[in-house]
């Protein structure tokens, strides 16, 4: 895997579709802009079926994106990296944030990461603690 130096300064927007959430987040700089999502919430006593947990975030997809941009007065041509969720995870629902992912980039002049639920978890840490930053993007 090789690892990539990311601009000082960047817009990141990230996709997360690993299991029943389908979530969008903006970050400038390291600064957290803001997150929308929405949860798939399987009927009382069933469990999560990965097909109707995929097409719940097709069927989302568009608006929580929509939402996202338009909240924080975004364009997608500035957006510089769209890193996603690549697993582990439903295989289905993960599909979607790859496609979203992928449709992006190609409409923009971004450039994507795939990333392991792992990876974003400990960088969404990083982030989150003052002092263990990073500008690096797997």
């Amino acid at each position: 895997m090789r690892i990539h130096p990311v601009p000082e300064v960047v817009l990141v927007l990230g996709v997360e579709s690993t299991a029943h959430t389908f979530s969008l987040g903006l970050v400038e700089d390291g600064r957290i802009l803001g997150q929308v999502g929405r949860t798939y919430i399987p009927p009382s006593g069933v469990g999560i079926h990965p097909r109707e947990a995929a097409e719940h975030h097709a069927r989302h997809a568009p608006a929580l994106l929509r939402q996202l941009l338009g909240t924080y007065g975004v364009d997608l041509r500035d957006v510089d990296v769209v890193p996603y969720a690549a697993g582990p995870g439903l295989g289905p629902a993960l599909r979607i944030g790859a496609v979203l992912a992928r449709a992006l980039v190609l409409s923009s002049a971004s450039r994507w990461c795939l990333c392991t639920t792992a990876l974003l978890t400990s960088r969404v840490a990083r982030y989150a603690t003052p002092g263990l930053r990073t500008r690096w993007c797997f």
